[in-house]
């Protein structure tokens, strides 16, 4: 049975300012740094095999801090797999501004962001990866981004995607997801 801890990057300087960020960057928020750390807390006693990331800077610090709790000795494998959406053009705008402007941004998975991808080819990305270790008998921690998660989600519960686009997946989730054969089964923990 393959299990998987699926968590989103902490904070970051830009999603409190409610920016598109997409393949862009942002350091972690002081904020997300702390509630990081209470957030590793979750994780003691559980043996990771591997630890897979974003490459992007805000996962790959969010992977960092965590390492250092988790007392992991491997590498951290940095996948482009693992990105959040390519918000293309809107990237570094508003999401608020976006919204009034385009309806379907955040609302249609089919809707393809100017210069950038859907959440429908976000899916396929995100998920091809995950299948490639479903059958495998190991326990993963994966650090990635809002549109992955909701993703990974959508996957693992049997819930169709365009229902949870936009559902609220806080920087403090953890998605504890499994997978035997066809069987998947997910539990939601949120750090409190």
């Amino acid at each position: 049975m393959a299990i998987f801890y699926i968590i989103r990057h902490a904070e970051t300087l830009s999603n409190k300012d409610r920016k598109i960020i997409g393949h862009g960057d942002s350091p972690l928020s002081s904020k997300g740094k702390l509630e990081l750390v209470k957030l590793s807390k979750k994780f003691s006693g559980i043996k990771f095999d591997k630890i897979y990331s974003s490459d992007l800077g805000r996962a790959k610090q969010t992977s960092d801090i965590l390492i250092k709790s988790l007392k992991y000795n491997n590498k951290i494998v940095y996948t482009k797999l693992l990105r959040e959406i390519d918000y293309g053009k809107f990237s570094g705008l508003n999401k608020d501004i976006v919204s009034k402007k385009y309806p379907l941004y955040h609302k249609d998975i089919n809707f393809k962001n100017p210069s950038g991808e859907s959440f429908k080819e976000l899916y396929s990305r995100v998920i091809k990866f995950i299948k490639r270790f479903e059958d495998e008998k190991k326990t993963y921690l994966i650090v990635t981004h809002a549109g992955c998660v909701r993703a990974i989600y959508s996957y693992f519960s049997g819930k169709d995607f365009q229902d949870n686009i936009d559902i609220h997946l806080g920087h403090n989730t953890v998605l504890e997801c499994t997978s035997e054969g066809s069987m998947h089964r997910i539990k939601i923990v949120v750090n409190n």
